[in-house]
């Protein structure tokens, strides 16, 4: 429930990749992934993977956030 939270309070002001990033690296940390390069190689793959599949090839458009990303 804190990561939905924290995702739904964080989509607009910090955009969908970085706020996914922060919820991958939250969810693996909280299941008990503890090796910082399987985290951040997973955490970087499903948030920039995913926000490119949705707005490229789905054509559907993704909140970007302040600082552009």
């Amino acid at each position: 429930m804190a990561a939905l939270a924290g995702t739904t309070a964080l989509l607009d002001p910090l955009g969908f990749r970085l706020t996914m990033l922060a919820m991958y690296l939250f969810l693996l940390y909280t299941f008990g992934q503890r090796r910082p390069v399987v985290m951040t190689l997973v955490s970087l793959a499903g948030s920039f993977g995913v926000y490119h599949m949705f707005v490229r090839w789905l054509k559907v458009p993704l909140p970007i956030g302040v600082l552009g990303f």
